[in-house]
């Protein structure tokens, strides 16, 4: 018998979808169960019920005996396959609900290694403008103590009338350096 389902797979079994929840259920994924669960039709499970019961009602006044007694073994089965639908929705309810929660987890170790990977990262940078900074610095002190050196070598030479290079304004040097820091 197969299973009446609400528009998906025609061809999905009742006992295939019972096979797939004992037996691979906890390896899918959230969305595969809810689209299991989507193939089990409840209404139509229990108009099937409600079909076979009013042939048999039909087969007590117009049919023999036997095709009274094999109807009231397809309404056995119909009866059972409600029951089963019914058992089958309740678990992938709850199958669905696991899945959720190994989902959500699964997310969150995946947040908290990105961020891990994103905080190695920073510290990696700031080491890197740690070094930046004390090349920085270091290039700062020889260029003041350059102009000191060409300042006192610029006085005398000044007194007799030379062009000589000029030195720059450290301050005015600093103040850029600090400018394209922020």
């Amino acid at each position: 018998r197969r299973l009446i389902t609400s528009g998906g797979h025609p061809d999905m079994a009742l006992a295939d979808i019972l096979k797939l929840i004992t037996t691979k259920a906890k390896k899918r994924s959230a969305a595969d169960l809810r689209a299991t669960l989507a193939e089990i039709d409840p209404k139509a499970l229990e108009a099937e019920v409600d079909r076979l019961e009013a042939q048999r009602r039909r087969l007590l006044v117009h049919g023999s005996d036997a095709e009274v007694l094999a109807i009231g073994a397809e309404i056995t089965a119909a009866n059972l396959a409600c029951e089963r639908g019914a058992a089958a929705i309740e678990e992938l309810n709850r199958l669905i609900a696991e899945a959720d929660q190994r989902e959500a987890e699964a997310a969150i170790e995946t947040t908290v290694a990105e961020a891990e990977k994103a905080g190695r990262q920073i510290a990696d940078t700031a080491t890197e403008v740690d070094v930046a900074t004390g090349a920085l610095a270091a290039l700062l002190g020889k260029l003041s103590t350059q102009t000191a050196t060409l300042r006192s070598l610029n006085g005398p030479l000044e007194k007799a009338g030379r062009q000589v290079a000029k030195a720059p304004d450290i301050k005015v040097i600093r103040r850029r350096v600090i400018d394209r820091l922020r």
